[in-house]
């Protein structure tokens, strides 16, 4: 699978981490990838409509195929790809995906969409001109236009990404600072929070504080887990081992020790939102 990334020049990158065209040589036939929670939601384009996603979670697969909306992860998934067509990839930043659609994100939390029941004929007429381009600098480009026409001015899932800042500016916490939690309305703060991100701002403060461990791991010059348990904020290596169970399914020691997940598990994203190089 060949793999090229672009960063939006317009005001969409401030939403979108990059766009990825994705074009298949061959070798993916049913790869397998793990995937556990990290805050991002994902677009999918294929407009061959081969593209074919299976998912395990908790012993139950689901299978989508075609363009797709892939909502946010609150536990670890088993994706499985037994056939990838010339495909674009969107990913968007933690809770941007509201910003160019309507579609509660707690109703899409661990499960995907067709695009065509969030975007309807938009997709088609979307598919008409990137199947027209004839290479993948003008399928990017019709495809950032496509996304600029769906921008939502929301100033509700403003508020919500001011929140998400807040917790990444602070990922050592597990709850929002006690100047929002002692407002009136948090209620209604966590409310907006579930519908434009999908879960709950404490389960979605464990998961970006669970990808800061993950970063402290990755540079962290071999540190005991212990030293990166007290270094993320948790309370002891126990506290940490018990998230990390929770959010992985697998122990540290045994899950930084397979291949698959080291290949595949995109160290450079997770360590952009903490700043860390």
């Amino acid at each position: 699978m060949l793999i090229t990334k672009h960063i939006p020049k317009s005001y969409l990158k401030n939403y979108i981490d990059h766009i990825a065209f994705h074009k298949s040589t061959g070798d993916v036939e049913n790869s397998v990838i793990s995937v556990i929670p990290d805050g991002m939601t994902e677009l999918v384009l294929d407009f061959e409509n081969i593209y074919k996603r299976e998912v395990l979670i908790n012993q139950t697969v689901n299978i989508t195929k075609g363009s797709q909306i892939i909502g946010i992860k609150s536990q670890p998934h088993l994706l499985s790809f037994s056939k990838i067509s010339p495909s674009i990839s969107v990913r968007f930043k933690p809770g941007c995906l509201s910003f160019f659609t309507s579609v509660s994100m707690k109703e899409i939390k661990d499960k995907s969409l067709k695009c065509s029941d969030v975007f309807g004929t938009q997709i088609q007429n979307l598919a008409n001109k990137v199947n027209k381009s004839v290479n993948s600098p003008k399928m990017i480009k019709h495809v950032e236009s496509f996304l600029e026409n769906a921008f939502i001015n929301d100033i509700a899932v403003y508020e919500t990404r001011n929140y998400i800042c807040e917790i990444y500016k602070n990922p050592k916490e597990t709850k929002l600072s006690k100047a929002i939690i002692s407002n009136r309305n948090y209620k209604k703060i966590e409310r907006r929070f579930i519908k434009n991100v999908g879960i709950t701002p404490k389960i979605f403060s464990r998961i970006v504080r669970l990808n800061y461990a993950l970063s402290l791991l990755k540079n962290g010059k071999k540190k005991s887990l212990t030293h990166i348990a007290f270094d993320a904020g948790y309370y002891d290596q126990a506290h940490f081992i018990k998230d990390f169970y929770c959010f992985t399914k697998s122990k540290p020691s045994k899950f930084l020790s397979d291949k698959t997940f080291i290949e595949n598990f995109n160290f450079d994203v997770i360590c952009k939102q903490f700043k860390i190089k």
